[in-house]
Formats: C-alpha cells, sequence, structure tokens
C-alpha cells in the first residue's frame, strides 16, 4: 500500500499525486475487474470538512463501482474506506493513478489539497481487495483475508443479495447495489468474523447471479444450516422493489413484471421470504432491505410509479413478527429479529454517485465501521444513520433529504457484537 504525501490547504493550484496499484494482469482474467480497497486517514491534529478525494486511471485502466471518495468530516484519527474495481490491459505489471483531493479551511473556503509538508497530514492508500465475490476477477497470488478472531457470542451467516442489472429492459438498472453487498460483506467479515463457509454473496455481472431460485435455493442451505439460538443470521437485499396488487415483491436477476401472474412467479415476495425466515434456527436475525427504490427513469432504486406505499410498508412489518419460542438453559425466549428498512412509507431510497454507493448504504458503512463500536444496539443505529442522512443530505445529495432509514423490532433486545480492531 502506497501512502499519499501529506500537507496543508494551499492557496490555490490544484494538486496532484500518484497511488501505486501492482496488478499482476498475468494471472488476471480478461475483462474482468480486481476489487480495490482505498483506505483514507487523517493523521494530522487538524480536521479537514468537506473532503473530496478522486482517482484519475490513465488510459488503458478501468474504475468500476466508485472513483470518488465524499467525507463530510475527517476528525483526527479517523478513518474511512471504499470499494472500487480496478482493470488494466495486460501486459501491465503495476498501474499509477492520478489523484486529487480538496477541502474546506477553518475560513469556510474550498482549497486544494497539497503535497506541500506541514500543516493538516492526510495519509490515502490503496490495494487489491481479495478476489472472490461479485463482479471480481480471479488472482491466484492475493490471499482472502483472514476472518478477525471469534469472541464469544456465537457465529454469523448471512446471505447478500445485490443487483445492478435486470434481464428484463423493462427494469432500469441501478449503478451501486452490488457494491453495497460487496462493501457490507467486507465490513461484516473485518467487524464480525464473518467466513467464507457462513456465507453467500449473490448479484449482477460475473459471479454467482441473484436469480429467483437461486436466492431461495441460498436461503434454503441457511434452513438447513447448523445455526442455534446463539447465532446471527443476516440477509440483505440491495436492488429493486415492486408492489403489485396489494403484494410486494423483491426483483431478482430474472424478474418479470411486465403483469402480476409473471411477477409473482419470477420475483421473490416478501411473504415468501418471511415464510423462510420463520424456519431458520438462528437466535438473532437482521434483515436489510434497500429495496424501496420506485422511479426506474430516476436515481431511486425502485420500479412501480411510487414511493414506497403502504403494502410494502405492511409487508417490510410483517417480517419482523416471529411468534416462535427458543428453548434457554432456563425456559423459552423469543427471536430477536430486526427489519432495517432503507426508507419508509412515502419515501423513496437513492444511489449516491458521488459514494460509490446507494445512500443509505454510505452512512450504515461508516456507523458500523467506526472503530470505537463494540456493542450496537439495532434502534441505537438507525438513528445513527438518521441523524447523519438528515445532517448532510442538504449538501451532498438534496434529492435525498426526505430519505429516512425505518427499523421493526420483534422479540429481545437486538444487539450485534461487534470487533473493536479494524483489519485493512
Amino acid at each position: 500500500m502506497t501512502p499519499w504525501p501529506t500537507g496543508p490547504l494551499p492557496e490555490s493550484e490544484p494538486a496532484m499525486w500518484d497511488v501505486d496499484v501492482n496488478l499482476l494482469p498475468q494471472r488476471l482474467r480478461a475483462e474482468q475487474f480486481q476489487p480495490m480497497a482505498v483506505v483514507v486517514r487523517n493523521v494530522g491534529s487538524v480536521p479537514l470538512r468537506d473532503v473530496v478525494v478522486r482517482l484519475a486511471p490513465p488510459r488503458g485502466v478501468d474504475l468500476f463501482g466508485g472513483s470518488r471518495f465524499a467525507a463530510a468530516l475527517l476528525r483526527p484519527g479517523m478513518v474511512h474506506q471504499w470499494q472500487t474495481q480496478i482493470r488494466a490491459e495486460a501486459g501491465t505489471a503495476a498501474v499509477t493513478i492520478p489523484v486529487t483531493g480538496e477541502a474546506t479551511d477553518a475560513d469556510g473556503r474550498r482549497r486544494a489539497l497539497s503535497c506541500r509538508p506541514g500543516g493538516t497530514t492526510l495519509e490515502v492508500s490503496a490495494a487489491q481487495s481479495p478476489a472472490d465475490g461479485v463482479g471480481s476477477s480471479h488472482l491466484d497470488s492475493v490471499p482472502s483475508p483472514s476472518p478477525a478472531p471469534r469472541e464469544r457470542g456465537g457465529e454469523v451467516y448471512a446471505l447478500l443479495v445485490g443487483i445492478d442489472r435486470y434481464e428484463c429492459s423493462a427494469v432500469r438498472p441501478l449503478q451501486f447495489a452490488v457494491a453495497d453487498v460487496v462493501a457490507f460483506r467486507d465490513l461484516l467479515r473485518r467487524r464480525m468474523a464473518l467466513t467464507d463457509e457462513r456465507h453467500v454473496l449473490l448479484g449482477s455481472g460475473s459471479g454467482p447471479a441473484a436469480t429467483r431460485h437461486s436466492v431461495l435455493r441460498a436461503i434454503d442451505q441457511f434452513v438447513k444450516a447448523p445455526c442455534g439460538p446463539g447465532d446471527t443470521f443476516i440477509f440483505y437485499f440491495a436492488g429493486h422493489g415492486f408492489a403489485l396488487e396489494d403484494q410486494s415483491f423483491l426483483l431478482t436477476v430474472d424478474s418479470d413484471p411486465a403483469s402480476a401472474l409473471l411477477l409473482r412467479e419470477t420475483a421473490i415476495s416478501l411473504k415468501v421470504l418471511s415464510e423462510y425466515l420463520r424456519i431458520i434456527r438462528a437466535g438473532q436475525q437482521l434483515v436489510i432491505l434497500d429495496a424501496c427504490r420506485n422511479e426506474p427513469t430516476a436515481l431511486e432504486r425502485g420500479t412501480g410509479g411510487g414511493r414506497l406505499d403502504g403494502a410494502m410498508a405492511r409487508d417490510i412489518l410483517s417480517l419482523g413478527r416471529d411468534d416462535r419460542r427458543r428453548a434457554s438453559g432456563s425456559g423459552t425466549e423469543p427471536t430477536a429479529r430486526a427489519t432495517l428498512s432503507a426508507c419508509w412509507e412515502g419515501q423513496a431510497s437513492y444511489e449516491y454517485p458521488d459514494g460509490g454507493h446507494g445512500w443509505f448504504c454510505h452512512h450504515l458503512l461508516h456507523c458500523l465501521g467506526e472503530p470505537s463500536s463494540v456493542e450496537v444496539e439495532v434502534t441505537a443505529l438507525c438513528e445513527r444513520i438518521a441523524q447523519r442522512m438528515a445532517k448532510t443530505a442538504w449538501r451532498l445529495l438534496p434529492e435525498a433529504e426526505g430519505q429516512r432509514p425505518h427499523v421493526v423490532l420483534e422479540g429481545r433486545p437486538f444487539r450485534l457484537r461487534l470487533h473493536t480492531a479494524l483489519t485493512r
């Protein structure tokens, strides 16, 4: 990993420096992307506000999934990470990517970040991520990261579904649904010791496709998994949702909303999802739905001609209901289930191009990635995300000012245990 030069905010002149990434293209399959992690850290003593960092790949190098990073505030010691994917022409052993950045100084003026010594110090590094998951290539020489040591409190299982491209031309493509679930998977590896054996990631493009059959088959695998009352199951869906004839559906890669009958046969209804959740034996279940995208010709994630309507809100509420009882040492206790929706009735969920993620996921990753977090109560997490969205939307994404996440809880208090050590 190559650190960026450091320096203060100069009076003028844009600053540019380079970051090197070794691609090892002799093992990189043609026409595929290699995931790359970019880490930004303020190692100085002065907060940086309204930071924008841009990667400008040279000719023959492509980036997919985010070439620009934005942060409202980088306090001293604060770390941000975002995922992108890089591809280079065959025969390129290493790539040098020009980088530019700017921030707001104490007087409220926009200034270019410079390489001059002294003043505010910014450190950035970039390296290839593990070569697995949706949209990634295979590099034999890049090992998978070792998961964080397992702390007491049970195992974590996860089914992560992100869909950018649909087979049906009537469904508008998305930009960052795949990037959302890949980044969330990487966060679970670092903060909750998620292992390859206990998670499935489905998407669009290269890698396993999120068809209706593959998603249902994956859920069925978790029904049969050896999880128990002390374990946690997480289902994350990022893509399009559709409400039709008083029913709500998650659109898979092969879904077709041309008619109600066809939609029932090719999409996954929230009612069916709820039936599967009832028989998964994990004592904690977290369902994250970023599927309230309702305008196929805009940046909202959804189809159907309206905001998240009452039918979908009702079906999301039903996902949180579970009257099963779990055997415990002294009797029984209900399953803890939390359903976290990216927005709520009358709202839409937006993409955030400058951040390379959905607007909701951008803040979810930040809140769960805070190094000081050890145990997170889900209602507090939802409130924290909502506060960040409300405070920054007017400046970073004005069209999303009305978007607020919503959580539905059932059973005993729901908490996520996080590792304090972040691996990068």
